[in-house]
């Protein structure tokens, strides 16, 4: 299973090149006959009609794989259903729980949440740079989109992941991902396959759930007048020049401050352990 659409496309692509028959489940579907791989989200593993197809597939399902099990947290406080899949507890076939982002202070609660039993073993991979966080952005319904993502960007630059650096942005709004894109065009960045295909995306859906920009950034050297911006490949931006602050110690250029984004300092944070 996978918590959106997106990923359940990603996951069935991978699948059906090992030449293994899969199908995605939802609550709409019919029966599944001879099926090896069952794709579904959170939501509809709670369903009723979920389980009832899973007893008449079962005898040749040995796993149930949960990937990005780490939005059962996140998400369980506006889909109270999330909570109904304790019920999978009970069902006699192996659970798999994969996340890459989930620190091990919370795994404690996700057994609790899913009434795994005492005897589920964690299995950790190694962490060259342990500085995985899940961090939540909180918007008043009052404000506006500027303050949307001053808000959002100061944490995609100080809590980099993984040795690219690459931050993941998940928004709510079509506009929201204009925004970040026009950005990202006027640093250079639309020559990348992903944030290409999540504007064709955006455009063909008014109000999205959970779109990701993967946004490649630097960061440029402490000390030296001609700062890079997060965004930014190369040490200039495209549409103006850097107009640097002693005081802030930052220099944005005309597109940040044209869009009303404020951009923070450039100094890598410290290593966080998980």
């Amino acid at each position: 299973m996978c918590p959106n659409a997106a990923l359940l496309r990603d996951k069935v692509m991978r699948v059906a090149g090992n030449k293994l028959t899969t199908a995605i489940w939802t609550s709409r579907c019919g029966e599944l006959q001879d099926v090896q791989v069952i794709f579904t989200a959170l939501e509809s593993m709670t369903a009723k009609v979920f389980h009832l197809q899973l007893d008449k597939c079962k005898r040749r399902v040995n796993r149930l794989v949960y990937d990005e099990i780490h939005g059962l947290l996140s998400e369980v406080d506006y889909r109270r259903d999330f909570i109904k899949l304790e019920k999978l507890a009970v069902v006699p076939i192996q659970k798999i729980y994969l996340s890459a982002t989930i620190p091990i202070y919370l795994l404690q609660r996700l057994w609790n949440m899913l009434a795994a039993p005492p005897t589920t073993r964690t299995i950790c991979a190694p962490f060259v740079q342990r500085n995985l966080r899940i961090h939540r952005v909180t918007l008043h319904p009052n404000d506006d989109r500027a303050t949307f993502l001053e808000l959002l960007l100061p944490h995609l630059a100080q809590q980099y992941m993984g040795d690219q650096r690459q931050g993941i942005v998940f928004l709510n709004a079509k506009q929201d991902v204009d925004d970040i894109h026009a950005h990202c065009i006027s640093h250079g960045i639309d020559r990348s396959p992903l944030i290409r295909q999540l504007r064709l995306a955006g455009e063909r859906r008014g109000i999205v759930d959970g779109w990701r920009c993967a946004l490649d950034y630097r960061y440029g050297n402490p000390h030296s007048r001609n700062r890079q911006c997060q965004l930014c490949r190369g040490h200039r931006c495209r549409l103006g020049s850097w107009s640097y602050s002693p005081r802030t110690g930052v220099g944005p250029c005309r597109a940040e401050r044209a869009a009303r984004i404020r951009f923070f300092d450039c100094i890598p944070p410290t290593p966080l352990s998980v």
